[in-house]
């Protein structure tokens, strides 16, 4: 971390400097954009509490002050400065004024600012904070940038050109084209996680589905350079009756499962060996990863002629539903 050039580079701020009329969200704004937080627990104000509770969720440093002699209950093991001596200006015969900028200089010279982090919600999950635990927004963020974006890109993406399904090997006179198509659309299956726990899984279960209503998915790859050098590229699924209409499943989703949330339960809560507990907690991994990547498709539609409008997010149980509709619509266009 850059040495602050002189303390008058720091800039303080407090919740009733505000001039907003929408107070939480002026408050949650500073501590978000904040370095490092001193937070006064004194009086124990339940506004204070929630707001402390945000900067544990978000993992930010903060520093405890209170001018009583002990922490309120659920701060009793974060070390913090007591019988704090409340005044307009520093005092340095003042221990508690001492012990303030000593902990305040050592988070300035820490490269991240853990010197002053405490959080016994990051404690619980190993180390991280609550904004981190889970991941479906990180996934979600990188399956946009990864995947979705060689189809959606504008001009040169593979929903804006003609292109070759293939199948088979490296070598050229392994591959076999499958397909010369302009694809239509691209569906992002969300598998049920709960109930298929590897890609696999979930494939099998959506070709099951796909055969009963008379369609065949077939798994191919993108021939993205014809020609003497072919390469195979990303491999998806398509209808094979419809070729122009693509699937995935996005294999980024079932680390899931592993991750720290859904460990941390299992090891910790009895209660989440319960099927139906497992279930909901699956579930909303799966709604926030939805709910992210519609986010991401939203901001990538604004203002641009891509054909971002073709990108359709599926739950599993509902894929061929929407195939058929699809289906139908290309049917009376």
């Amino acid at each position: 971390m850059r040495e602050i050039e002189s303390p008058d580079a720091i800039e303080v701020t407090a919740p009733e400097d505000s001039n907003r009329s929408d107070i939480v969200g002026a408050v949650l704004s500073a501590v978000e954009n904040s370095d490092l937080l001193i937070v006064d627990v004194s009086t124990e104000s339940p506004s204070v509490i929630y707001e402390l509770g945000a900067v544990n969720a978000l993992g930010l440093p903060y520093i405890l002050v209170t001018s009583q002699e002990s922490l309120p209950f659920y701060l009793t093991q974060t070390r913090g400065i007591l019988n704090f001596a409340f005044a307009n200006q520093y005092d340095a015969s003042e221990p508690s004024h001492r012990d303030l900028r000593n902990r305040l200089l050592r988070n300035y010279q820490s490269p991240d600012g853990t010197e002053a982090t405490e959080s016994r919600f990051s404690e619980y999950f190993g180390g991280l904070p609550i904004v981190n635990i889970s991941g479906p927004v990180s996934i979600a963020t990188g399956y946009q940038a990864n995947f979705l974006n060689r189809f959606g890109a504008q001009d040169h993406g593979l929903l804006s050109r003609e292109i070759v399904w293939a199948k088979g090997g490296r070598a050229e006179e392994q591959i076999e084209e499958v397909a010369k198509v302009r694809p239509r659309h691209l569906l992002v299956v969300i598998p049920d996680l709960y109930r298929n726990s590897d890609y696999n899984d979930a494939r099998y279960a959506c070709e099951d589905a796909m055969r009963s209503a008379g369609l065949v998915l077939e798994s191919v790859s993108v021939l993205e350079e014809p020609g003497r050098n072919q390469r195979l590229g990303m491999g998806v699924m398509i209808v094979k009756e419809h070729p122009e209409i693509v699937l995935d499943i996005p294999r980024t989703l079932f680390p899931l499962m592993k991750s720290p949330r859904i460990l941390t339960a299992l090891k910790n809560g009895k209660g989440f060996s319960d099927s139906e507990v497992r279930e909901r907690t699956t579930r909303r991994l799966l709604r926030d990863f939805r709910a992210a990547l519609e986010w991401n498709l939203g901001i990538a539609r604004q203002g641009s002629d891509a054909p971002w409008r073709r990108v359709h997010i599926v739950n599993q149980k509902d894929l061929v539903e929407k195939v058929s509709a699809l289906i139908a619509e290309g049917s009376d266009a």
